[in-house]
Parts: structure tokens; C-alpha cells; sequence
């Protein structure tokens, strides 16, 4: 019973996260193809965030967030798997971005991993919460599609590789 309700828990917790995630992407692409919102010239650590390159990640977000919850739908390893991969893109893009910032004697305001400083940042709850989450959300729903329970008895689990 308890392995049941544990289950439902951890894949609500996986619909939760493909579609608030995807809810976000489509805000803050919004936000960031605002032509208000264009100064024109950006620089190179900052084009990811803005015009073209936004409107791309923006697009391939949405589509692995809906493929996160067709997958967890379909109870499917493999359709967990672009959600996975763009999430640690993203991360190691903004990660060697900050890196580079921090190298050439940019100030750590402008990092966004970094700026430990503001409280109202959003550093803080991406640095401590947000990554983590993602993270043990994603292996927990790997683990409950690697394992299966056995239609004969209630408590014992089985493994398929049926991906």
C-alpha cells in the first residue's frame, strides 16, 4: 500500500516539475524576445539570452517538458531522458558562463550562480533547492520505471528492462 501511494507521490512530483518548468520557460522567453527589452548590441557571454538563440531553447524547453510528462505517462526511461539532457545543458552553459564572468574580471553581480549577495536573487533558491530537486526528482522517476511491481503479490518488486 505504501509503496503504491509513494509512487503516485513521486510521479505527481514529476508532473509538477515538467509543468511548472515549462510555465517558467514560456514566461521568461516571453520576457526575454521582448523588443522593449532589446538594447540593440548584446555581448557574447549574454546571447543565449536573447533574440534567436532565446526563441530556440525556448521552443526545444517546452517540447522536453512535454515529452517529461508523456513520459512519465508512459512510464518510459527513455522519454526522461531529453528532459534530463537539456537541464544539464542549460546548467553547465550557465555555469561555465558565470566561470568566464568571474575569470575576466567581471563584477559577481552579474553571474547568476554566483550572486550569493542580493536575497531577493534567484541564486539562492537555484543554488540550494532547485538543482537538487530537479535532480533526485528525475533519478526517484528513473527508479520507479526501472522497477515494477509484480502483479501476483502486493510487496514484491521485479525488475524489467523494458525501456
Amino acid at each position: 500500500m505504501m509503496d503504491m501511494q509513494l509512487r503516485t507521490m513521486i510521479k505527481f512530483n514529476g508532473y509538477w516539475m515538467a509543468i511548472s518548468w515549462g510555465m517558467v520557460v514560456v514566461w521568461w522567453t516571453s520576457l526575454m524576445l521582448d523588443p522593449e527589452q532589446s538594447h540593440g548590441y548584446v555581448k557574447a557571454h549574454n546571447i543565449r539570452y536573447g533574440g534567436i538563440p532565446a526563441m530556440i531553447f525556448g521552443i526545444i524547453w517546452i517540447l522536453t517538458c512535454a515529452t517529461l510528462v508523456f513520459g512519465i505517462y508512459k512510464e518510459s526511461l527513455f522519454l526522461l531522458c531529453p528532459f534530463a539532457s537539456m537541464f544539464l545543458i542549460e546548467f553547465c552553459m550557465v555555469l561555465c558562463r558565470d566561470v568566464y564572468l568571474m575569470s575576466s574580471d567581471h563584477s559577481i553581480d552579474e553571474t547568476i550562480l554566483f550572486n550569493l549577495s542580493a536575497p531577493n536573487e534567484t541564486s539562492m533558491p537555484l543554488l540550494l533547492f532547485a538543482v537538487p530537486n530537479m535532480a533526485f526528482s528525475l533519478l526517484a522517476l528513473m527508479q520507479i520505471f526501472r522497477y515494477r511491481r509484480n502483479d501476483n503479490q502486493d510487496t514484491t518488486l521485479i525488475v524489467t528492462t523494458k525501456y
